[in-house]
This record gives structure tokens, sequence and C-alpha cells, in this order.
């Protein structure tokens, strides 16, 4: 038998009986799983662009592949995506690290299969960022919105396989209710919140348990929330003769704990769906102030409660212990009817003001209904302490207090000066989160995004002149097709559809495809470099020049200088070539 036959056919046989049933695809199909590599200049030699993975996916058979999938990991990439290039290394490390574990993935047998954008546009509607990881299993599909490091999607993907630890005898249930789960998180040990599902048969909750579990896997990348269960009759009745009614709902033998990080422990009605059991898992875990984020921030929402935010420096511990302590000891009169949070005012001053806050004072105080632009601000010159702020939240519920809207009532300023590196982008219009979506979304111009934080480094000096001078010579060209503008995050949150993981970072948004994931511009920032980008990934097509990054009257100047360094190199290939020969 031929090599390449035999390798193809050891391919065809793993992937039937590791992880999927492949007896259903053609034999067309079958032929199109054969790994392939494709050649990407910005990628390492060692690491062409889709070397790394046990087999592709195409547009024809990547639904039959992953809707029959038990354990499949699916990375999403493009050709066109130079950022991507950089992780196919990475993409090795979890190779080798996380699927080849069997202990750390529970004996699960995982694949990697690649995916070029390009190839699979079915599947475009379900990416938020290049690259994406999906990890396809018999129930579900989970991305990893945290990164790409290694140890953490491997810890996930763990969690994701066997979501809920099963205890088998009364010590085993002992243990787990008795030992802290700790672990590492921003350089501080986090306390994981414990949930323990007791389904007895007597109770007959079957479709519960069902729930139960489905919640276990929905919240399985949490890293910070454990799930147990118990099914043994003869450990139930223990547990139900020794705390009886403390623990069980009226006439039942089935319960559901929650152990939270304080030790304290609430008991959760069986018979929830798992959309219900999520949001009274968060909510009684949650400590009574916590740092406001997407997730509390929807949780909140959906339960219709009054949302108070402070913005406060959780580095300045000396203000920030008390005042925590001050919300905390107010919040208890509170809790079932208003969330207590806070941002960090350093990294969101910029949404004092979307809160009607426009005072510089700090800490500040506003509350805010869901669903309602109206919000309801702590008086600037009231003292903040526990009583003054009991008082002020007594007065929102028997509504005493005037609430303002903060799209119709920010003050009018004077001009702030702008940091003096905008100076350098006289040729580059500035936009802002609110006309980003008319003068970067609206169809019909390819844009190119310079997502900056304003400082006085050289190196970004260097980095916003090259961009400016990009723009004016697609000007001067009367390129008019083609629009490059600066959006400053230190003034504005990050915009919509655009994942901000470095600064500056470029990222370049065609004139007929307005929906993300958008390309990231990872060259050298050169003025020829990035017109030379546009021109090749622009929807409207256009043809540059020779040397369209300087002026007409420059053309001579650079050729004879490039003559001049030419002849340089000559030499020195020359003199190189005689020290090579005396050698």
């Amino acid at each position: 038998m031929k090599p390449k036959l035999l390798s193809t056919l050891l391919l065809l046989a793993l992937l039937s009986v590791a992880f999927c049933d492949t007896t259903e695809l053609s034999s067309e199909e079958k032929a199109k799983l054969k790994p392939q590599v494709a050649h990407v200049e910005s990628c390492k030699e060692e690491y062409p662009y889709l070397s790394v993975g046990d087999f592709n996916l195409t547009n024809d058979n990547f639904t039959s592949v992953t809707s029959s999938a038990k354990a499949l990991l699916v990375i999403v990439t493009a050709a066109d995506c130079d950022y991507c290039c950089k992780f196919e290394e990475v993409f090795q490390e979890i190779k080798d690290q996380v699927l080849s574990n069997k202990t750390l993935l529970h004996g699960a047998d995982v694949k990697m299969a690649r995916v070029s954008l390009e190839n699979v546009p079915k599947i475009k509607d379900r990416i938020k960022k290049l690259p994406e990881l999906i990890f396809f299993t018999k129930d579900d599909a989970y991305t990893f919105e945290h990164g790409y490091e290694v140890s953490s999607i491997g810890r996930i993907m763990a969690k994701i396989i066997q979501p809920i630890k099963t205890l088998k005898s009364q010590e085993e249930f002992q243990e787990f209710f008795d030992t802290p789960i700790t672990f590492e998180k921003g350089g501080e040990e986090v306390t994981a919140l414990k949930v323990i599902g007791l389904y007895s048969k007597r109770d007959e909750l079957d479709d519960e348990l069902k729930e139960f579990k489905k919640a276990a896997v929905k919240h399985s990348i949490y890293r910070d929330l454990q799930f147990a269960l118990v099914t043994k009759q003869n450990i139930i009745e223990n547990i139900y003769q020794e705390k009886g009614s403390f623990w069980f709902p009226p006439y039942m033998r089935s319960t559901v704990l929650l152990i939270d990080r304080r030790g304290n422990i609430h008991k959760i009605d069986p018979t929830l769906n798992h959309d219900q059991l999520g949001d009274k898992i968060h909510l009684k875990g949650k400590a009574l102030v916590e740092q406001l984020t997407q997730q509390t921030q929807e949780l909140f929402r959906r339960m219709k409660w009054a949302l108070l935010i402070t913005f406060v420096d959780p580095d300045d511990k000396k203000v920030f212990e008390p005042h925590i302590d001050i919300l905390t000891e107010v919040a208890k009169k509170y809790e079932g009817h208003m969330a207590f949070s806070y941002l960090n005012n350093t990294k969101h001053s910029n949404k004092r003001e979307l809160m009607g806050i426009y005072h510089d004072r700090m800490p500040a105080i506003a509350i805010t209904l869901p669903s309602s632009p109206q919000v309801y601000v702590y008086p600037e010159d009231l003292p903040l302490n526990a009583p003054n702020l009991n008082k002020f939240i007594q007065n929102f519920f028997e509504n005493k207090i005037a609430p303002i809207n903060p799209q119709t009532s920010a003050p009018k300023k004077e001009a702030k000066e702008k940091h003096a590196i905008f100076k350098l982008l006289s040729n580059v219009e500035e936009v802002h989160y609110d006309n980003f979506q008319d003068r970067v979304y609206k169809e019909g111009t390819d844009v190119m995004v310079l997502l900056l934080t304003p400082s006085d480094d050289k190196n970004l000096e260097a980095f916003v002149r090259n961009y400016d001078r990009s723009s004016e010579r697609f000007k001067a060209l009367g390129i008019n097709s083609v629009r490059l503008v600066v959006y400053d995050l230190s003034e504005n949150p990050s915009p919509p559809g655009i994942d901000v993981y470095t600064t500056p970072m470029i990222t370049f948004i065609p004139a007929y495809q307005k929906e993300p994931p958008f390309k990231v511009y990872t060259d050298m920032p050169k003025a020829l470099t990035i017109m030379t980008y546009v021109e090749k990934y622009a929807d409207i097509k256009f043809k540059l020049p020779d040397l369209p990054h300087l002026p007409p009257e420059m053309h001579e100047d650079y050729y004879k200088q490039k003559k001049m360094m030419d002849e340089e190199e000559r030499k020195r290939q020359e003199a190189k070539k005689t020290i090579d020969l005396d050698l």
C-alpha cells in the first residue's frame, strides 16, 4: 500500500473512532478532512498557516462533523488575518499540553479541527473575533472569551467535559461541603462558590435533574463556580434526618444547596429550570457589593432591580475599603430590591457623565433603573456616610428624588485641550462613540481605525506620523473611497463591535463588510505598508501608483538615495565575499 494512501486511511479510521461518526459523510466529504497547509507570508517558517491541527473543515462538512462530535476543538482563523499567524505556535502548545493530557480532560479524546474563514462562510455569524476557539460537545458549543492562555483553556475544557462532580459517599459529600475551593486570580486568592444538588428518586424529579445538569454545563466556564451532585438515597436520607427543613423544601427529599464565599448556606428550589437556577445561584452567591461586570449587569436587568453604582478607586485602600464597608452595611437592608456595585473610576471615568455625574468628587454615586434613561445622583455636597446613604435610597424608593436624563441634561463645558499627539494627526478624522456608527459602519467606504490612548511615548509619535501621512497621501491621490480615522480610548468607551486587546491598534473595516470580526493591521506602522494593506483588502478596488507614500517631487530624490544604498550594499557584499575567501 502506498504511504500516502495508508496515512489517509489511518486518519479516517482515527476520526471515526475518536470523537465523531463519519459514516454519515460522503466519500467526497471524507477526502476533504485531510490536513492542508497554506502558505501565508507573515507566518513563521516552522509554523505555516493551518499547519497545526488534526484536520480541516470545509463549508460542506462543517455541520455534519460538528453536530456529531462528542469533543472537538475548532479553531477559526483567516488567511488574510496577519494577527492569526502569530498563534500557530500557541495552537501547537494547546495540542501538546492540553489535548494530549488525558488526565486533565478526564479521559476524553479531543481532536483539533481548523477552519479558514474564507472557506467556511457559514460560520461567520458564530464568531466575534479572530482567532476564535470553539469547543463542540454533544450538548453545546462554547467559545473562549477571556484570551488564549493555554492553561486557562485546558482548565475550562476540563470543566466543560466534566461540569459536575458526583459524590458517591457520605465522606465525599462532607469533604466537598467542608473544604473551601480556592484559586489565584489577579494576584489574590479567590474562594469558589459551591453548588450541591441532592435529587431523591422519591420526588420523581427526573426532568428537574436534567435542568440541574444543564445549569452546571452552562456555567462550566466559570472557575469560581463548582457543581456537585448526590443521587444515592441513603446519603440524602442521612442528610435529611440531620438538617430537615433547614436545607430541604417542605415535603421534599430533594434540594439544591449553595455555599457562598463567606461559608453561608443558601437553600434553592430544586424544581427550577436551568436559567432560573443560574440566576438564583448568581444572586445568592454574589457579595452584597460587587464590581460591576457585563454578566452582573445583565443579571440585575433580568431581575428588574434598581442598580446603585459607585465610582471609586480600588487602589486607594484608605478610601476604597471604608467606602465598601458603608455600602455593605446599607446593602443588607435592601437585599432583593436593589443591587450595589462599584466601577473602577480610573478605568471608567468616561462613564461618569453617562450616569449624570458631572462633578469630580470621588467616590461618586448614582442609581439607575433597568430599561430607563433616567438616573438619580447622590448630591455632591452631602457627606457620604451610612445614615445619609440610607436616607438617599429611602427617598429614591418613595419617589422623593427628581431624576435626570444624562442624554439631555449634560452641562455645556469648555472644550478640553487635546493631547499633543493629536496635532500630528491633522489629516485624520477623529471619531467618537456617538458618531462611530455613521462614520465607520455606514456602507460605502473602506475605513481604517486607529485606536489609541494618548501618551508622550516616542514610538507612538512615530506611529501616528506614518498613519497621518498615509491619510494625507490617499487624499492627494484622489482615493476618496478610503477613510482613515482615529479613536481616543481615554475619552470614549471601547467602540461597538471591536475587541480592543492592545493600544495602539489599527483595525480595518471594509466598505461592504460591516460585521465583526474585522481584520487587525499588525505590520510595521509605515505609510507605504499601510497604504498597500488597504489596497489589498479594500472592497472598493483601486490601483496605487509607484511610491504612493511620497509626493511626485520627492520621487527623484528617493531613487537617487536608493541607488546609493544599493551601491553601498553591493560593496558590502563584495567585501564580505573577500573576507570569506581569505578565511
